[in-house]
């Protein structure tokens, strides 16, 4: 019960960090504009360096599989990004105890800024940097729809690939301003 509760706390702090370390500190001094263009890269990951809130009606960590799940109206929130699931799985890395993928399942919702996107899956992947979303996937931001299958999300180059089903197409509704 202690090694799960710690677990639990550990996971609390570094939920979806990189693993990079104070070695860092040329990142660390970034300029304003250059942190007012992070905010603004869209359904991108935490920022490991903010704490994020979840709750959820259950938790069970698995310390020896490096394993943690939280299920029933599961609510993960840092800032501006707000993750909801009917289940979120998180994989830790062996040597970093650190996030490395995270999978959430069922009546997925994730809200950041003006973008909102639901689907059945999402699958959040740290070392690659790509967030997959899949099944009935829809993007909102602002009047602006993009809908499709499976929409995969390249976080550090801000590129968005959309593959859908025969016959349904990908689609995308631009709104003039």
């Amino acid at each position: 019960m202690t090694k799960t509760l710690i677990l639990i706390v550990i996971l609390s702090v570094s939920i979806f960090s990189t693993g990079e370390t104070a070695n860092n500190t040329a990142k660390d001094q970034k300029s304003a504009q250059n942190q007012e263009a992070d905010k603004n890269k869209g359904l991108a990951f935490f920022d490991k360096k903010k704490p994020v809130n979840i709750v959820s009606d259950t938790m069970e960590g698995f310390d020896k599989e490096k394993y943690i799940v939280f299920k029933g109206s599961v609510s993960a929130k840092q800032e501006d990004l707000l993750i909801s699931a009917d289940t979120i799985e998180a994989y830790m890395g062996e040597e970093t105890n650190e996030i490395e993928k995270a999978i959430a399942k069922g009546n997925v919702k994730i809200v950041k800024q003006d973008r909102t996107a639901t689907c059945l899956e999402a699958v959040f992947e740290n070392a690659k940097g790509e967030i997959t979303l899949k099944g009935n996937v829809i993007v909102h931001q602002g009047r602006d729809k993009l809908s499709g299958d499976v929409i995969i999300y390249y976080v550090n180059t801000d590129k968005v690939v959309v593959q859908a089903d025969k016959g349904k197409g990908a689609r995308l509704t631009v709104q003039p301003k």
